[in-house]
């Protein structure tokens, strides 16, 4: 009988001990998405809207206001030009550090800023031209800053 009870006992501190850590590993996930779903909001109040103004009018204007998208063949890209020099995952712009900035993503017939050729992630301003491939587009920026 001895040996039932402390068995008995044995078995609920394991299930409890098992149980707190199940809490407090729930608990964490749910303050840690908590953090990053309020940080995601905070980024996306203070972003400048960013216009891409084609050469090319078949193309049109297009203006983005999420923190990061690709330009690319890809009708999964967020900004899909429909050419044979751009790659299908071509560049990428994103809004960090208050600025807006493009870096390749390992295109075939490279990103210009002002006709030179983007190596690492650079800062773009409203005064630049931009080319992915043969495309050539202006950038405009609104909104918050």
């Amino acid at each position: 009988m001895d040996n039932l009870l402390i068995f008995l006992f044995l078995s609920l501190r394991v299930l409890m001990a098992a149980l707190l850590y199940l809490f407090l590993g729930w608990a964490t996930l749910v303050m840690w998405r908590s953090l990053k779903q309020g940080s995601l909001s905070i980024a996306t109040q203070n972003i400048r809207a960013i216009t891409l103004k084609f050469e090319d009018e078949q193309f049109g204007d297009k203006k983005f206001e999420q923190p990061q998208f690709y330009i690319g063949r890809s009708r999964a890209s967020e900004c899909t030009i429909d050419h044979k020099t751009v790659s299908s995952r071509h560049a990428i712009l994103s809004y960090h550090h208050n600025q807006w900035w493009i870096a390749d993503a390992g295109s075939k017939d490279g990103t210009y800023i002002n006709e030179q050729a983007v190596s690492e992630a650079t800062v773009i301003t409203s005064s630049d031209t931009l080319r992915c491939g043969q495309v050539k587009f202006a950038v405009e920026f609104s909104g918050a800053k």
